[in-house]
């Protein structure tokens, strides 16, 4: 059940593949060792692999041709630079994927659109320096295991993004499925004849005005053959206003030692005119396993585990849906009723790095609620509980079994974060989210709107600014941070050295919570600024001017 998360959040993005693209040609030269391309004033999607032989695979999409040859050209070994150059018009789309070395420095620049440099399917590593500059349309986008040897700088009009999962992707050739339409985990059963009926209610992150929708869930009894595997249909209806804004269907199977794999999703969005008319209808956010590099992931461990983070979508360039468990054996009282020894699932998504949300399974049901929360400040923006359950029409409270299961938790490959050794510079115009990173080297982050660090490593000095905010999430820094500007400051579960802030305008709003601080001097500037201490702090030195206390 893959339901919306942060209404309005601007860091939705659509898969390469999914974007409407004509007439476009990239030139791709190797030049020296260097590999070279030039879009057209077309609109241009191209995705980088490295093939097993070491040469690199430059695949257009969307009509893309390349050198005017076809939709694809093999060229390499590149032992030199890597160069991107699209600034002659058009919606550019760039995506380089790892597993890739490049020996030399990695350069692009694009007017409008995406580049896109990832590491899920294996590490990128870039030996020289990296230099993204994107203009007023673009995004500049790095995922999951980049490493950097030298320096980065990126300069976006656009959004610019860091982010990272450090999930595991399961062992799919390892799984047996003997049985896979037997679904019978406590805590994602899905049992043909089952309908879930939810009611969700939250506030338009563009509007702020509250919005309710009816989700209806129903287990089929439909089967496909996906991957080569059996799987289970489940269908999931999303209204707003009593209007059919997504309808998607979702693909189940479990295996032989009891874990719930997740085999994609085909969804229809519908938008509609003021009339309540349908206008257009659109597929972003399908995926199917075995095509285009994805992979079956995992929705439920046959042993949910606290702390485990685990990919729940893979499909490199596209989906990339995280879960970890939160913690075991709470009690969650919906209108369905009361259950007990619940397990709740933190979900986020490398490519909406935007996205949070908190799930809750009780054992014989699945989902009876599930959050979205505003990554800046933790506080609830939609949330929905399961109203009604029932099986072939009959009212139900369970369908099946909440104990006596056994099973076994699937391995699989650990996606590490990105590592950027050398000093870096990032720029946006727009907003900043890093998350997973670690920085090696001295640091400077400036957007103009929200900078977002999440679980993120500063082993040397960090100088942060943020037109709206600025949020440190589970932040280590054994250096000094440095925040100015004229935002909100909110520090969550994070150990740093030494934290100063300097705010240049009033109206501004410190909050800390779980942290552990060494030294803490923070200076509000003019006017009436306040500082919440929520608790679980350990700050040694603590000097605060020009802050009321609340």
């Amino acid at each position: 059940m893959r339901h919306g998360t942060h209404r309005g959040a601007s860091a939705e993005l659509q898969p390469l593949e999914q974007r409407r693209l004509l007439n476009g040609n990239v030139r791709a030269i190797l030049s020296s060792g260097s590999l070279i391309l030039r879009g057209n004033a077309a609109d241009n999607s191209v995705v980088i692999t490295r093939q097993s032989n070491g040469n690199l695979l430059i695949e257009g999409r969307d009509s893309t041709t390349i050198n005017n040859n076809g939709e694809s050209a093999e060229l390499g070994p590149v032992t030199q630079n890597l160069t991107v150059q699209m600034t002659q018009g058009g919606e550019d789309f760039i995506s380089v994927q790892g597993e890739l070395t490049i020996p030399g420095d990695v350069t692009a620049e694009i007017d409008e659109g995406e580049f896109l440099i990832e590491g899920s399917a294996g590490a990128l590593h870039i030996e020289g320096d990296l230099e993204i500059v994107t203009g007023e349309e673009g995004i500049a986008n790095v995922r999951n295991e980049v490493v950097v040897d030298g320096s980065t700088s990126i300069e976006s009009e656009g959004d610019a993004y860091i982010v990272t999962a450090g999930a595991i992707v399961p062992d799919f050739d390892d799984a047996e499925f003997s049985d896979s339409l037997t679904i019978d985990n406590p805590y994602f059963p899905v049992v043909p004849g089952a309908v879930y009926e939810y009611h969700a209610r939250g506030v338009d992150d563009d509007t702020d005005e509250t919005f309710t929708e009816r989700i209806v869930v129903t287990m089929t009894s439909e089967t496909l053959t996906v991957n080569g595997v059996q799987v289970r249909v489940v269908n999931d209806k999303v209204y707003e206003d009593d209007l059919l804004i997504e309808d998607t269907d979702d693909w189940y199977a479990q295996d032989d030692d009891g874990n719930v794999w997740y085999f994609g999703e085909f969804v229809v969005n519908y938008e509609y005119d003021d009339d309540g008319e349908v206008i257009s209808t659109d597929n972003d956010g399908s995926w199917t396993a075995g095509e285009d590099g994805a992979q079956a992931g995992i929705n439920m461990e046959a042993k949910p585990r606290v702390g485990h983070r685990y990919y729940q979508e893979f499909s490199p360039g596209s989906v990339l849906d995280v879960g970890m468990g939160l913690a075991t054996q709470i009690k969650v009282k919906v209108p369905v009723g009361t259950y007990r020894n619940v397990f709740r699932v933190e979900e986020t998504t490398v490519a909406e790095p935007f996205a949070l949300g908190q799930k809750q399974y009780a054992p014989g049901v699945g989902m009876v609620s599930e959050c979205d929360l505003d990554i800046e400040d933790n506080e609830i923006v939609q949330s929905a509980k399961l109203i009604t359950l029932t099986l072939n029409r009959e009212d139900v409270t369970a369908v099946v079994s909440p104990t006596g299961f056994t099973g076994t938790n699937v391995g699989g490959r650990l996606v590490g974060g990105a590592e950027l050794n050398g000093a870096a510079s990032i720029e946006s115009e727009e907003g900043i989210v890093i998350n997973g990173a670690v920085f090696g080297n001295e640091v400077t982050i400036d957007a103009e709107s929200e900078a977002i660090l999440v679980s993120s490593e500063f082993a040397a000095g960090a100088e942060i600014a943020g037109g709206e905010a600025v949020t440190l999430r589970d932040v280590f820094a054994s250096g000094s941070v440095s925040i100015r500007g004229r935002a909100d400051v909110f520090v969550f579960g994070s150990q740093i050295d030494r934290l100063a802030l300097r705010m240049s305008e009033s109206g501004n709003d410190l909050t800390i919570r779980d942290s552990v601080i060494d030294r803490l001097d923070a200076y509000g500037g003019g006017g009436h600024n306040r500082y919440f201490d929520q608790g679980g702090n350990d700050i040694d030195s603590i000097r605060i001017r020009k802050f009321s206390i609340v």
